[in-house]
């Protein structure tokens, strides 16, 4: 129950379009994929409340990774959507005042760094420093240890990211360092991905299926349930 409660789910934002949703993190955490599930998502969404498709735009500013816009664009020729490139703040805020009257979301895929990459963090900080009112993600593996957790959430904190998409839960079933580490920093989890297909393994957060991934404990599901449940 304590560890439990300790565990805060990001409330849903809601916001005028333009919804500008933007990933950040280390290399390797998996946010083109993430990226691309949470665009793919918005659009099954809609079908699923039989209400009208939205309409997005996909950009990347990562220009450090081989393929990375290739990538993006295969998963943009599925959505039948372009995928746009831009590498400054210019090439951003350009971007933003073309799509902004004529989109719902906005998704924003970014280059990876090793945390410990100040010069690169910042320069791409000021990539993204352009007025939209963004809702900012940081991406982790799950399988990250604590120490290195603690590193990450530090020297990406001036995104002011919102809260934290766990990725690659498919790959441990170790969470107690996450755990620990968003309690320990205040912060709260959005998503969980569990695998690379597109759009399937992605979900939004939920205690009780943390709880019943944790290992080293007898979990009692119906009280788990009742207790965490929706009331």
């Amino acid at each position: 129950d304590w560890i439990g409660e300790s565990i805060e789910i990001a409330p849903e934002r809601v916001v005028r379009p333009p919804h500008v949703i933007i990933i950040v993190g280390p290399t390797g955490v998996g946010k083109t994929t993430t990226i691309a599930k949470l665009a793919s998502n918005s659009i099954l969404d809609a079908k699923t409340k039989k209400i009208t498709n939205p309409e997005i735009c996909i950009v990347t500013i990562d220009t450090m990774r081989v393929g990375a816009l290739e990538q993006l664009a295969k998963f943009g020729e599925i959505l039948n959507k372009n995928v746009l490139k831009a590498e400054t703040a210019e090439d951003v805020a350009q971007i933003y005042e073309e799509y902004k009257e004529h989109v719902d979301y906005i998704f924003i895929d970014t280059s990876g760094y090793s945390p410990n990459d100040a010069t690169h963090i910042s320069e791409m900080k000021n990539i993204l420093d352009v007025k939209m009112n963004p809702t900012i993600y940081l991406s982790v593996c799950a399988s990250t240890k604590a120490s290195d957790l603690h590193n990450i959430f530090r020297n990406y904190e001036p995104f002011d990211y919102s809260s934290v998409i766990v990725t690659k839960c498919d790959e441990t079933k170790q969470f107690g360092n996450i755990i620990s580490v968003l309690w320990e920093r205040h912060k709260s989890i959005s998503y969980i991905t569990d695998g690379q297909r597109v759009p399937r393994n992605i979900k939004k957060a939920d205690v009780i299926d943390i709880l019943k991934n944790l290992s080293g404990f007898d979990i009692d599901r119906i009280h788990i349930e009742d207790h965490f449940g929706e009331k």
